[in-house]
């Protein structure tokens, strides 16, 4: 649609088409860095922003990986929007995003945004620890 091609001809991505790796590759690199990484198959689960799609390719044309990820997903956009939901002051002082929606800038992106959602919704400020830790 036009969105996605504007969206990828900004970014720079339609340009890098040619010159890419194939799908095949691309999932042996991510396997292998998971691998390397000393993550266990079935313990990792998929985590970003709005990353149903994303789960949905990987289930079509990476099999491999679908079968080494964890069957959860966390998405960072369901947190955002219960923080613009129930509590707007820390959604508007989110981080602001630069990733230009390439791969590892939107990775990036999505961990610094889970980590300042964590901090400001999820840590106990009185404590600075989570509730599991205060639980005992």
């Amino acid at each position: 649609n036009d969105f996605v091609r504007e969206m990828h001809t900004t970014s720079g991505l339609i340009t890098e088409i040619p010159n890419g790796i194939s799908v095949s590759d691309a999932e042996g690199q991510i396997l292998s860095y998971l691998q390397s990484a000393g993550t266990e198959p079935g313990k990792s689960p998929l985590a970003g922003n709005s990353v149903s799609v994303d789960r949905n390719f990987i289930a079509r044309d990476m099999l491999k990986l679908n079968e080494y990820l964890h069957y959860r997903t966390i998405d960072v956009s369901s947190i955002k929007e219960l923080a613009r939901r129930w509590h707007p002051k820390t959604y508007f002082a989110a981080p602001a995003k630069t990733g230009n929606h390439r791969a590892l800038g939107d990775i990036r992106d999505s961990i610094a945004e889970l980590a300042y959602y964590r901090q400001a919704l999820f840590i106990s400020a009185a404590t600075n620890s989570t509730a599991e830790e205060s639980n005992g």
